[in-house]
């Protein structure tokens, strides 16, 4: 069960950690977790507790790896050289362990209902009890994922590294837009969709922050709204089409909001930020300074 609030007319939504920080003045996740439990201890036992299921670092508590999203997070950061997944996105391990970025090879996914009903695979392996996956509740289905953590102001971004299951990420905690820190650099900043794509423009020196996708574009306004950059915005979504119309009603409603903002292509024929880093690093390097250049 979810439990926000929402403003219907600025689009602001605020879950119960959200809440905590605000009322309680608490800033620090791990002390927020830590409250709500305080307050809400029969979600330790609820039939629907999403808060414990989604929590890795409760699953790892009983295997003494990580008692806390920090532990967990760190366990993972620790572990970002078993994998080469960012190698292969033109990624160092520099950037990676600057922004934290782990890997777990065990990462214990709930399977959505919906996606349950709709693959006759995933019934075919319930009935038979694949090794992949286990039961924590009578109706709960888990499987195990090879992830990269992403990790960002509040939470944490689980990205599934199988390209080929529509099941690819996970949400924990309060997950603020990722790299959200640069809007305080006196510098423009890039807008992209994905937290990879962010990285990528780390990987060239630049700052850019992730939307976390093109349906948080109310969310990210209002932020913006309350932290303007000093320098303004270039928007850098990716080069499709719900990219191209997403950057168009964005750049409207950071304009309104008196944010100066450019929708600028910066991947030629490339479709977003990674994409070109690895396709010409050079090439890309080169045309999102001249994107810069404009300001």
């Amino acid at each position: 069960m979810y439990f926000r609030v929402c403003c219907w007319s600025c689009g602001v939504s605020y879950d119960i950690y959200d809440l905590i920080g605000i009322f309680e003045g608490i800033e620090d996740w791990d002390q927020k977790y830590c409250f709500a439990g305080k307050l809400f201890p029969y979600w330790k036992n609820s039939e629907h507790d999403e808060w414990t299921l989604n929590n890795q670092a409760e699953i790892y508590r009983l295997e003494k790896i990580a008692t806390t999203d920090t532990e967990y997070i760190n366990y993972c950061n620790d572990r970002i050289a078993q994998t080469s997944y960012f190698k292969e996105r033109g990624i160092r391990d520099v950037i990676l362990n600057k922004f934290r970025i782990g890997y777990d090879p065990n990462y214990k996914a709930k399977v959505s209902k919906e996606y349950i009903k709709a693959n006759k695979e995933y019934q075919e392996q319930e009935k038979k009890h694949s090794k992949k996956q286990f039961k924590k509740k009578d109706e709960d289905t888990f499987e195990t994922w090879d992830a990269v953590i992403i990790p960002s102001n509040g939470g944490y971004t689980v990205r599934n590294t199988d390209n080929s299951n529509p099941e690819r990420y996970r949400k924990r905690g309060r997950n603020e837009f990722f790299n959200s820190r640069v809007l305080k650099d006196n510098k423009a900043v890039f807008v992209v969709e994905g937290e990879i794509d962010a990285l990528s423009f780390a990987e060239i020196g630049v700052n850019a922050i992730s939307l976390g996708g093109v349906t948080n574009l109310n969310r990210f306004v209002t932020f913006v709204g309350r932290n303007k950059p000093s320098e303004g915005m270039i928007l850098a979504l990716d080069n499709d089409k719900v990219g191209e119309d997403a950057s168009l009603e964005l750049l409207r409603a950071l304009r309104r909001k008196g944010i100066v903002c450019k929708n600028i292509n910066v991947y030629g024929d490339m479709k977003d930020a990674n994409e070109a880093l690895v396709n010409n690093r050079e090439a890309f390097l080169r045309s999102v300074n001249t994107a810069l250049s404009l300001f």
